[in-house]
């Protein structure tokens, strides 16, 4: 009332809420004129806007220069944004543009306008550069394909998100959909592909969950001397897995009778106790990860240990490739230098722990106008936002490979085995889900 009566000083409060019945009948409001009532609703959204106007008022905005503008494109620069300092002095669309991809990486609404907290992020340790893997937040999703699940997903599962004992396993491939589903009374698989048109990126997110004795799996039988290349698909059917993935390609280095093939143990079975000096920034580096008796894993650099200490250790299997993406949570320091050796966006395939018996493989397409690839230090970053806290880059480039229930599904439907474009031949793979006969009789 005392607003009003800022601009209306002649009238009085009853004068306000009565009613003017003469004017009531004609059809017209009573108490302020039409002018008078334009400027009261004028001077409110003033004061609705004003919060959002001071918020702005200490960051740099578009159209702008100075010492703030420097500031953000230098920061932009340091985080991967801009690829040259040759950006200009002023906050221009090129400016706008990279704001809103610094905003979608960081989960932030994308509005190409630096405000409070953005400015807040962009300067803090948290920010995650062009190279990482986005922050997918309720504010970022929209832009991202998500798969469609289908509407028969069984409902009644265990605690640990298996089917009762008894039931028949349930299973949905779908191409269509970017969704594929597994799950029995001891394995339960779920693929995801998401997609991202600004870069362009696709990925497979493959989250895996075991019981029952059901394990992780090497597609190889380390008896044979020299290992044929064949189809990824043609190997996961030979050992009826359900699902079978990149490994660490130990089978084409035993083939080719590399020397330092990495520290490899397969079935609590000693195959290769030679491998790189620590600290290689090349890939393959060959670092570890190894798979306990308990289902629990654990990265190691390569030579940490030798294969009899694995062995000591209750190592059941290794796989050696590397680098180390996640290390007890956290993401490994050679990542985040962003060494000139870790720099290339190759299709990639990465395995990682989020609990004993509860895995996470990321495949990730690349070199192709639909998807670029990644560098590691993307695959590190959506590892530990899935929630792993051990994951290893395994083998890429071309011979990435995901196989669901004999469909490569990270490939075209139907593509035949082509070295440049199509399915490159494998010496071995990672399986899952298998048979009791195939487990050995269990």
């Amino acid at each position: 009332m005392i607003f009003l009566n800022m601009f209306c000083p002649n009238r009085t409060k009853c004068d306000m809420e009565s009613v003017d019945k003469k004017a009531h009948r004609k059809g017209k409001a009573a108490g302020f004129s039409r002018t008078e009532r334009i400027l009261i609703l004028f001077l409110c959204v003033l004061l609705l806007l004003q919060p959002a106007a001071e918020a702005f008022a200490d960051t740099p905005q578009p159209g702008e220069k100075g010492e703030q503008v420097e500031q953000l494109k230098q920061r932009l620069y340091d985080l991967k944004y801009y690829t040259t300092k040759r950006y200009g002095k002023q906050y221009d669309d090129g400016t706008k543009q990279r704001v809103a991809s610094f905003q979608r990486m960081n989960g932030l609404p994308m509005t190409g306008l630096v405000d409070e907290a953005t400015w807040d992020v962009l300067f803090s340790d948290e920010a995650r550069s062009a190279w990482r893997a986005p922050l997918i937040t309720d504010a970022t999703s929209a832009v991202y394909g998500w798969p469609v699940k289908p509407k028969d997903l069984p409902g009644n599962l265990t605690d640990g998100g298996f089917l009762a004992a008894g039931e028949a396993p349930y299973v949905f491939a779908g191409r269509k959909e970017g969704y594929w589903r597994y799950i029995s009374e001891d394995v339960s698989i779920e693929i995801r592909r998401v997609s991202e048109s600004e870069t362009p990126l696709v990925w497979f997110e493959t989250e895996i969950r075991l019981a029952g004795g059901q394990k992780l799996c090497s597609l190889m039988d380390p008896a044979v001397r020299k290992i044929q290349m064949r189809d990824p698909r043609v190997i996961a059917e030979e050992y009826g897995a359900i699902l079978a993935f990149s490994d660490d390609f130990y089978g084409y280095r035993k083939t080719r009778g590399i020397n330092n093939a990495g520290t490899i143990i397969r079935d609590g079975q000693k195959i290769s106790d030679r491998t790189s000096r620590p600290g290689l920034t090349k890939t393959p580096n060959m670092d570890v990860i190894a798979l306990f008796e308990d289902g629990s894993m654990k990265t190691f650099l390569s030579g940490e240990h030798t294969a009899e200490e694995y062995l000591d250790m209750g190592v059941t299997d290794t796989w050696a490739f590397g680098p180390i993406l996640l290390r007890d949570g956290c993401i490994d320091e050679r990542l985040l230098e962003e060494t000139l050796n870790y720099r290339d966006e190759d299709p990639r395939c990465a395995i990682g722990m989020i609990g004993p018996n509860h895995y996470m493989v990321l495949t990730v397409l690349g070199r192709q106008n639909t998807s670029t690839g990644v560098r590691p230090i993307w695959l590190a970053q959506r590892m530990k936002d899935l929630g792993c806290t051990e994951a290893l880059n395994l083998d890429g480039g071309n011979s990435v490979a995901l196989v669901f229930m004999g469909d490569m599904i990270n490939k075209a439907e139907g593509a035949d085995v082509n070295f440049m474009n199509g399915i490159r031949a494998l010496a071995s793979m990672i399986g899952v889900g298998f048979s009791a006969s195939e487990r050995g009789g269990e």
